[in-house]
């Protein structure tokens, strides 16, 4: 039958007797003859096999070729240790569908995909045995029916056993994230943890009682370096006794590579035994294991290495295995950023004071009834925050909070400003949705009390409809964890900074050349006033029916009559034409 066949060219296929392009070979000769038998498949098979047998034992004929194939195909036997490790890490949301990976999508775009794609090629974490003969058994069955719209169940069946093997393989190696975020939200303080591979070969010694100075070098640890070192005052390195970071050094003994000597390996192999068994030389001999004075692998540098620029690993420190980057996390804190124009920065910061505390935000989220049934959540701080370089003029006593309202004036129109909001834990877009009537408030479009009124579940039970605010500008700034504390390369703090200094000033010139463009428009371009009267009085009939709709603005409406007479007074005194500007 069509699956015992498959099975056999599986096997085949992780034998290395056959490969991928063989059985297109077989597929070809199929639909040429017009047969699809299992005789056929399996006689084309041995045919080709055996042609191929032949046309390899005429190409390898010549030695040198062997000697590089040998070369190619040597792999290397040594066993690292393994290791928990929590990563400090940033990425670009934007161009990403979120953090957490689809396993049921097949052109996922997530940023966790990526990241597993850069530690399965840097061999930080295995692929996975079962991984490897997934893919190759999904690559036989698309070749087999290529063409042909066969056995769509297989293949649906075949990749929900590939995603199963990828969660799996998460599992294994204790893969924890600290906070999800969705599309297009960005994060320069994200955590994720997970077991990777490091520098220290399995069966490792170190000696007893004896902790090694991270900055003295070998010769400064107390040893008998002339004599032979008993078993006994030996131990296996375990993974409290690595170093914590990648600058320290830790001196270890470990098993030297055995040479490639054809003749008398057994005799060389019952001496290696024999030696471990019996004592530990502290000189390097073929027969002993030898002392070296190890660091860490730099894990950051090499993930970014391989990363895309818009996914940086910032730094990593060792965690226990009771350790989970989600769980573990004392407090998460979110920024989103925003440009003042004419928002009420003083009532958004009295609307954000109403939300310290603990209370319950399922008017100020996205429901997700079915995963989550307690929507209480505490808000430890919040405030609104105009930047440095846009609040050189406020005095010093009221640099990071708007106070007042004359601070508030005294901003410039184009002022960089953002809600900073930490807390233990969030809801699913609750970020984006305080944000939204925070946007509502500065518009005087609500008042800050409307906060308070949602929060209050017995007056307001069912949320009110309103638009999430936009997810670019949201970013999670930072995820902190108690006795967990990341260390950094120079190197690689060097080379994040160069590139986010890249980015920053191609941006930054992208703003200037608009702001340009802005203030050509002001200073060269004339209108005829009758054009801007009709076009004010068009814009306050139209805001002036919004207000209407809304018993609480009505009392608005009488203000934009007094403003359209001094706007009116203003163009009369103007002229027939006016500045843009």
């Amino acid at each position: 039958s069509n699956d015992e066949a498959l099975q056999v060219l599986n096997q085949l296929v992780q034998n290395k007797c056959i490969t991928l392009d063989q059985i297109h070979e077989v597929r070809n000769k199929q639909s040429i003859n017009g047969n699809n038998t299992t005789n056929t498949i399996t006689n084309t098979i041995t045919n080709t096999i055996t042609n191929t047998n032949k046309n390899n034992h005429t190409k390898t004929s010549n030695p040198k070729k062997k000697k590089m194939n040998k070369k190619k195909k040597a792999k290397s036997t040594v066993q690292y240790m393994t290791r928990h490790v929590a990563f400090k890490f940033h990425y670009d949301g934007a161009t990403y569908n979120g953090l957490a990976q689809n396993m049921n999508c097949p052109n996922d775009n997530s940023v966790e995909k990526v990241l597993f794609e850069a530690l399965e090629k840097t061999c930080l974490i295995d692929k996975g045995e079962e991984k490897v003969q997934q893919q190759q058994q999904l690559q036989i069955v698309d070749v087999m029916d290529e063409g042909q719209g066969l056995n769509d169940d297989k293949n649906y069946n075949n990749n929900v056993e590939a995603n199963q093997n990828n969660i799996n393989n998460r599992r294994g190696c204790k893969y924890s994230r600290s906070g999800r975020t969705d599309k297009g939200v960005s994060a320069f303080g994200q955590v994720i943890a997970l077991k990777v591979r490091s520098a220290f070969p399995v069966g490792a010694m170190i000696l007893k009682n004896t902790v090694a100075d991270v900055n003295n070098d070998s010769s400064q640890i107390k040893t008998k370096s002339d004599e032979y070192i008993n078993n006994d005052e030996m131990a296996l390195m375990k993974e409290s006794d690595l170093p914590k970071n990648e600058l320290d050094k830790v001196s270890c003994w470990i098993q030297q590579k055995k040479k490639n000597n054809p003749c008398n390996n057994d005799e060389n192999d019952e001496k290696r035994e024999k030696d471990l068994n019996h004592t530990v030389g502290t000189t390097p001999t073929t027969n002993t294991l030898v002392r070296r004075t190890m660091t860490e692998k730099s894990f950051c540098q090499m993930l970014n290495n391989v990363l895309p620029a818009t996914i940086r690993m910032i730094g990593w420190s060792p965690v226990s295995d009771e350790f989970s980057a989600r769980f573990s996390t004392s407090s998460r804190t979110y920024r989103y950023f925003f440009i003042k124009r004419d928002l009420n920065l003083n009532k958004i910061q009295k609307a954000l004071d109403y939300m310290i505390g603990r209370h319950d935000f399922r008017n100020l989220c996205k429901m997700n009834c079915e995963e989550v049934d307690n929507f209480v959540r505490v808000i430890n701080y919040a405030k609104v925050v105009v930047t440095k370089e846009d609040r050189c003029h406020i005095t010093e006593s009221c640099q990071d909070r708007i106070d007042s309202i004359n601070d508030n004036d005294k901003l410039d129109y184009r002022a960089k400003c953002y809600f900073e909001i930490r807390g233990q834990a969030f809801l699913w877009h609750q970020i984006r949705c305080i944000a939204s009537v925070l946007f509502m408030v500065g518009k005087n479009l609500e008042s800050p009390t409307v906060i308070q009124e949602l929060l209050d579940i017995e007056a307001n039970p069912a949320k009110p409809s309103y638009p999430f605010a936009p997810e670019l500008p949201l970013v999670l700034h930072q995820c902190n964890y108690n006795n967990v504390k990341f260390g950094h390369s120079v190197e690689n703090l060097w080379r994040i900074s160069c590139d986010l200094e890249d980015k920053w000033e191609e941006l930054t010139l992208a703003g200037e050349r608009l702001r340009n463009g802005i203030q050509s428009l002001k200073s060269d371009a004339i209108v005829a006033t009758p054009d801007v009267v009709n076009f004010i009085n068009a814009k306050r009939s139209e805001r002036k029916k919004k207000m209407a709709k809304n018993k609480i603005l009505t009392m608005m409406i009488d203000e934009l009559s007094h403003e359209e007479a001094d706007i009116k007074d203003l163009i009369d005194k103007k002229g027939s034409h006016l500045s843009w500007g």
